[in-house]
């Protein structure tokens, strides 16, 4: 039997007081992701073994910690761990994952838009999709999954682009026995049950639609070109094709102005019976101007406690919202991850998109014209970083967003990192009522 001493505990442990249960204890681990209730006899011994180095003499409780990762061997490097796992993701190329942004042109004038320096009337051609296709067929040995998302400006302006490429990509992936997966982007101003057709003929599963709150708010900051509002539209279309749409992840943008009515908003989905086919969430407004407009922008640790508060409030799912493990943050650190504009230049990131001067390549070259952008999107190692590497929250985290790093835009801390005792508290007692009621 293994000593008792080549055991250590888990850099990545936490421990919470019981929500519910003074006899109890909770503990969470943030590389398995393990979480555990612990009654208060073993807790007390496992705090001596961490604090004094006291003996653990229940071999029971003992294998359960270790197979849990709450403990580990004595020789382990844990970061080590983290950063094996970091690059079997960022390098593994079972995947491919294309953004494909079939026009730079958009029907829509939002205030915050990031793309606004660089929408124009720009429309993939047939030809650009066939060299797209093209990098895709040779792929196609080396992958067991093509996942595509669709992008824009808005993409429905360029439909028959997708129904092209999807037909295309479809076909090739039955012949390869690859898994295909498709998502969109959209304002969701152009669902009609004529484009929701198409969408599902191209095997689109999931749409991600972005309003601002209510009515009032979302009219003002995401109007059309014309100047009109857009909200009742998206509404209509929705309530209209509700059993025809694909899954719908509804990001409510919000600031401070706005939160309330993003509350209302997702009452109003549940009120309405779409809670089966529409996922509403809270997403941040970051704007890095120097505009009176947006002074009301939350902050990293400010943003956490509203999705904190709207959780609660509205009873969202609370597995939804239990810690996921990251290995690598995004495809904009992923070697078989491209993001292609209208007119086929590549990028790593789908917000440089548009921005010439930070293309990592073009389909028209055979190699990088921006090698040392691509190397900074790739070789990036938050466990050799002073602050990641010793953060607790690293294998949640793992560096945070790579481009705000490389613009050297701070605050890129994961909502965890503030309220996570909240979050596991919140899983435990819906785990809890799950078992009462069985």
């Amino acid at each position: 039997m293994m000593s008792h001493q080549t055991l250590k505990p888990s850099y990545y442990n936490f421990f919470f007081a019981h929500p519910q249960n003074a006899q109890q204890h909770i503990a969470y681990n943030a590389y398995t992701n393990a979480l555990a209730v612990i009654d208060a006899d073993k807790y007390d011994a496992l705090q001596s073994f961490i604090e004094n180095g006291d003996d653990l003499s229940d071999d029971d409780f003992r294998a359960q910690l270790k197979r849990s990762g709450f403990l580990i061997d004595d020789d382990v490097n844990e970061l080590e761990r983290i950063r094996f796992k970091m690059l079997k993701s960022r390098y593994n190329t079972d995947a491919f994952q294309l953004t494909i942004t079939v026009t730079a042109d958009c029907n829509f004038a939002c205030a915050y838009c990031y793309e606004k320096e660089v929408i124009k009337h720009e429309y993939m051609t047939t030809e650009t999709a066939d060299k797209i296709f093209e990098i895709v067929k040779m792929q196609m040995p080396k992958i067991s999954l093509l996942d595509v998302h669709w992008y824009g400006g808005e993409p429905l302006l360029n439909m028959d682009i997708i129904l092209y490429l999807s037909e295309k990509f479809i076909t090739l992936c039955k012949e390869h026995n690859v898994q295909y997966k498709a998502r969109m982007v959209t304002n969701g101003y152009l669902l009609s049950s004529e484009y929701i057709e198409q969408i599902n003929a191209s095997q689109i599963s999931m749409l991600q639609i972005t309003i601002d709150g209510d009515k009032e708010i979302h009219d003002r900051m995401r109007p059309l070109l014309s100047g009109e509002g857009s909200y009742d539209v998206i509404m209509k279309n929705i309530a209209e094709n509700i059993d025809q749409l694909p899954q719908i992840s509804l990001r409510i943008n919000v600031d401070k102005n706005n939160t309330d009515a993003a509350k209302k908003v997702s009452q109003q989905i549940k009120d309405n019976g779409w809670s089966h086919k529409v996922f509403p969430y809270l997403g941040r407004i970051r704007v890095d101007l120097d505009d009176e407009s947006f002074t009301n922008c939350y902050c990293g640790s400010e943003f956490s406690l509203e999705e904190l508060k709207y959780m609660h409030e509205l009873d969202k799912d609370s597995m939804s919202q239990y810690p996921r493990l990251k290995h690598n943050y995004c495809g904009a650190d992923c070697i078989n991850s491209l993001t292609l504009s209208a007119n086929g230049d590549i990028y790593k990131c789908w917000k440089d998109i548009g921005i010439v001067k930070n293309r990592v390549g073009a389909l028209s070259m055979s190699q990088l014209d921006n090698e040392r952008l691509f190397f900074d999107y790739m070789l990036y190692d938050p466990t050799t970083n002073e602050t990641c590497s010793q953060c607790k929250y690293l294998p949640l985290c793992m560096g945070g967003c790579p481009l705000y790093r490389i613009e050297g835009v701070g605050d890129t801390c994961i909502k965890y990192k503030y309220f996570l005792n909240d979050y596991i508290n919140h899983t435990v007692n819906h785990i809890t009522a799950q078992q009462s009621a069985s």
